[in-house]
């Protein structure tokens, strides 16, 4: 469990802040025919760029830790259990396209120093290659992979401030260095070019979050002022070249809806919450620990799982996916 200042004391923040909100239901969530075999939270996931979702072991329900990885075929919405790993529950997945490989960093709550694997989709191997040396734990922390066989890591529990980097290719890893601010329970993107952009838990950084820019050429980071707003959540964040789009980031307790997303302009530093037909939430009940893929090729969000704690829980074994057409102005490039 973790401490910080009180949720009364946020709320009464939050209540001063306003943020921009679309009310009318312009997006429209569309569950598949395909389901996880059970319900799922806080899991790594891969994208490889094409056809394929790869989930990793994260929390069943109730609460078991899964050692499940699992494929998701897009074109044909089926899911298959595809082997049992050595790793647990959580951490940061990316499918190097390189090799052909999905490597896996951080997240096993009991296995120290917290490791990093690699494994094969193909011939259904793993092996562990590299730890995050000197670390007690790590979770809960935000992954980018920045397209030149380079993974990095911000924050997470236990190891707030700092920043590490694993390479693809030799499998080294580096602490860069510290952190201007405290991270943990934060998510975030690349922009393809030069930045990352972390979204900052709200724990102890009231009454705005903010959101940390790092540039990885300079290796040197910038809060910027946006609005995004205050959460006690670990948001879920999906990129589509222009926007991001937050799922899962609010306040527990409130009477903010929250049957939706915020996409976050990262040029004007600016969030908008934009309601989602048919989307799981309600006032004050966020779903966090989603998995969530933006397949350009549709012009979609792919979400998976996810859950929302606190009084009676729900969590979901479901899959499906937003079409974002109706507000980035894209259109698919083929087809299903």
């Amino acid at each position: 469990m973790r401490s910080g200042k009180s949720l009364i004391g946020t709320l009464a923040v939050f209540a001063s802040l306003t943020f921009a909100t679309s009310s009318a239901q312009l997006l429209q969530a569309v569950n598949t025919t395909a389901h996880m075999p059970y319900p799922n939270f806080w899991f790594p996931h891969a994208y490889d760029g094409n056809d394929t979702i790869y989930i990793g072991p994260g929390f069943e329900v109730p609460l078991n830790q899964s050692k499940s990885m699992m494929k998701y075929s897009i074109s044909t919405d089926t899911l298959t259990v595809l082997d049992v790993v050595p790793w647990q529950s959580g951490g940061f997945s990316y499918y190097d396209k390189a090799d052909g490989e999905v490597y896996t960093v951080g997240g096993s709550f009991q296995a120290l120093p917290p490791p990093i694997y690699v494994w094969a989709p193909d011939s259904l191997t793993s092996a562990r290659v590299g730890n995050i040396s000197g670390q007690s734990s790590m979770s809960h922390f935000a992954g980018i992979y920045d397209n030149n066989r380079t993974i990095y890591t911000f924050g997470g529990t236990f190891q707030s401030y700092k920043v590490f980097t694993m390479d693809t290719v030799t499998h080294e890893v580096s602490m860069l260095g510290d952190l201007p601010k405290w991270l943990s329970w934060n998510e975030g993107f690349f922009d393809g070019n030069e930045t990352a952009y972390i979204f900052c838990n709200d724990e102890y950084d009231n009454p705005n979050p903010g959101v940390l820019a790092y540039n990885i050429r300079t290796n040197v980071g910038t809060i910027l002022p946006g609005d995004i707003p205050p959460m006690n959540t670990q948001p879920s964040v999906a990129f589509d070249g222009r926007y991001a789009y937050l799922f899962g980031a609010g306040l527990y307790g409130t009477e903010e809806p929250a049957d939706g997303i915020y996409q976050y302009d990262p040029m004007a530093q600016t969030s908008t919450f934009i309601q989602v037909a048919n989307f799981p939430g309600s006032v004050g009940r966020w779903f966090s620990g989603m998995g969530v893929v933006y397949v350009e090729r549709l012009n979609r969000i792919y979400y998976i799982g996810g859950g929302t704690g606190l009084v009676n829980p729900v969590f979901w074994s479901n899959i499906g996916y937003i079409d974002l057409s109706p507000i980035n102005g894209k259109k698919p490039l083929v087809d299903l």
